[in-house]
């Protein structure tokens, strides 16, 4: 999204600005400018809007506080008249924090919304009692009543709304197909070496970061679930065969990589290393069964397009994972034995008779996991609609 998407009419008195550093921020608030209604309401006050990502340029130092009267610099050059509210998202390392205390310095009578998503953590940590959001939205009930416990002392409790995922909603009534259709996503795992009549089930990793002494722990994690995976292809019979594809994080370090990649180099093994991301991942949940990560918001971006999906919590500490997905609405598989009773019954639904062409791993576009494991819309249903009511009644835009 950038300005020129918006009203850009240079009679405009006021500005009203977006603000996300992590891709996962931006994601949450995005829909809330491309909706329709609050987007007349933009054009019908000539308010223009300044959209403006924050996170460094890999070549560039990580965010420290002091970057924020840059970002405000920034935000002032591009607006029109005064900026007099903005949208911020929350990241994992509190950037927005920084940016709403320089707004508010420095755009008096300027009021802020902040969209908490998912969860709350220390994300918070760096707010300002003295430069706080106007209103604060949550997408679930507990990071709402964390927030309006936490800091009743610097927002009233009304002020704290939660409104739900504006973007798992965004996911969910996406109707656009998706980059690949079901063959050609076959086609791409064919190359990494998954043969004709086998499953693919993608495996997505925590990052180093989230997981204590993370490349032993991840790699007895990955040793726990290739047990499952023995047990669940004994139980499916009929020569099944399930090959888990390894997506690594990005904040993987090089040894964690290095390990997945050996032990995607057994000949045994029923693991394949995909670090390439050749498939983008609305792309694989459309095409396969199910999917399994130690612990991550994938999980159910996954069940909204479509996917089962579950976190797999055996052989590592997850401590830490829990304190931050505690409110994700995903299966937790607890032992070996539930992760084959889940496999099994994922993969048994959405198996046809006969493999697609071309070798094709057999399984059914959409993936055919039952209703009790797919992301159910109605969680985020009127999500969208709930946030823009909140932004227009707290940004001036009635």
């Amino acid at each position: 999204m950038s300005s020129s998407m918006a009203s850009t009419d240079p009679m405009g008195s006021s500005t009203l600005a977006f603000v996300g550093h992590d891709p996962g921020a931006l994601n949450h608030i995005r829909p809330i400018l491309n909706d329709d209604n609050l987007q007349r309401a933009i054009d019908e006050r000539n308010v223009h809007v300044v959209w403006k990502p924050i996170r460094p340029a890999a070549s560039q130092p990580p965010w420290q506080p002091e970057h924020a009267a840059q970002v405000v610099a920034q935000i002032l050059a591009g607006a029109k008249g005064e900026v007099h509210a903005a949208v911020l998202g929350i990241s994992t390392n509190g950037a927005e924090l920084d940016v709403c205390a320089e707004l508010k310095a420095r755009c008096p009578g300027i009021k802020v919304a902040l969209m908490v998503d998912f969860f709350v953590g220390h994300r918070m940590d760096r707010a300002r009692a003295d430069a706080f959001p106007d209103v604060i939205m949550t997408t679930n009930e507990l990071a709402r009543d964390e927030v309006a416990q936490k800091w009743q002392h610097a927002i009233s409790s009304d002020c704290v709304v939660n409104v739900g995922s504006t973007y798992l909603e965004s996911l969910a009534i996406d109707a656009t197909p998706p980059a690949l259709d079901s063959a050609e996503v076959m086609a791409r795992l064919s190359s990494l070496g998954v043969r004709k009549g086998d499953v693919a089930v993608p495996f997505f990793v925590s990052p180093d970061d989230m997981v204590p002494g993370a490349t032993d722990a991840i790699a007895s994690c990955l040793a726990e679930f290739a047990k499952g995976v023995s047990t669940a292809n004994a139980a499916l019979g009929d020569g099944v065969s399930i090959r888990v594809l390894l997506r690594p994080h990005p904040r993987n370090e090089p040894a964690t990589r290095d390990m997945l990649m050996q032990l995607a180099r057994d000949a045994e093994s029923c693991f394949v290393f995909d670090g390439d991301g050749d498939v983008d991942n609305r792309s694989l949940s459309k095409a396969l069964p199910c999917s399994v990560s130690m612990g991550s918001t994938l999980g159910v971006e996954c069940m909204a397009w479509g996917c089962a999906a579950s976190f797999f919590r055996v052989g590592w500490d997850t401590t830490r994972i829990d304190s931050i997905m505690s409110s994700l609405p995903v299966r937790r598989l607890a032992s070996v034995h539930e992760l084959k009773e889940w496999l099994v019954e994922h993969i048994s639904l959405s198996r046809t008779e006969d493999a697609p062409s071309g070798g094709a791993p057999s399984v059914v576009e959409g993936g055919g996991a039952d209703s009790s494991a797919k992301f159910d819309v109605e969680c985020a249903a009127g999500s969208i609609g709930r946030a823009c009511s909140c932004v227009r009644a707290h940004c001036s835009l009635e």
